[in-house]
């Protein structure tokens, strides 16, 4: 039977270049940590659609690399507010489902539902 476990804390760097102005698209690309009960490392890219300056949606990828090794795929969801010029604190939902992977329990899918926190920072 399948069980439900806390999701570890994830951290990660994120970079986003605009690849379409309409509709409003961006690749990102990033490293990811996971930290708590174990540490690992890995890496993420997709495509974020920004409908407006406020909601955001994202679809992509994330490989975990280092001690064992995940793959998956994840979708977000979320809004940002601008702080001040450059500037936005950002909230978000995702949803990861580990398709593959030495990590994977008796080779089954693992999905991770997570709230996301993050600022984000706009070059000049």
């Amino acid at each position: 039977m399948p069980g439900v476990h806390g999701a570890p804390l994830t951290i990660a760097a994120i970079a986003t270049v605009p690849t379409n102005v309409e509709p409003p698209l961006a690749a990102f690309g990033g490293l990811v940590i996971e930290a708590l009960d174990r540490t690992a490392a890995g890496a993420t890219a997709g495509m974020r659609l920004s409908p407006g300056e406020t909601f955001r949606f994202s679809l992509g990828g994330t490989w975990i690399a280092s001690p064992y090794t995940l793959w998956g795929a994840n979708v977000s969801g979320g809004a940002c507010k601008r702080l001040g010029t450059g500037v936005s604190v950002c909230a978000d939902v995702q949803l990861t489902t580990y398709i593959a992977g030495t990590d994977l329990p008796d080779h089954r899918a693992v999905t991770q539902i997570q709230l996301v926190g993050g600022v984000r920072f706009d070059a000049p």
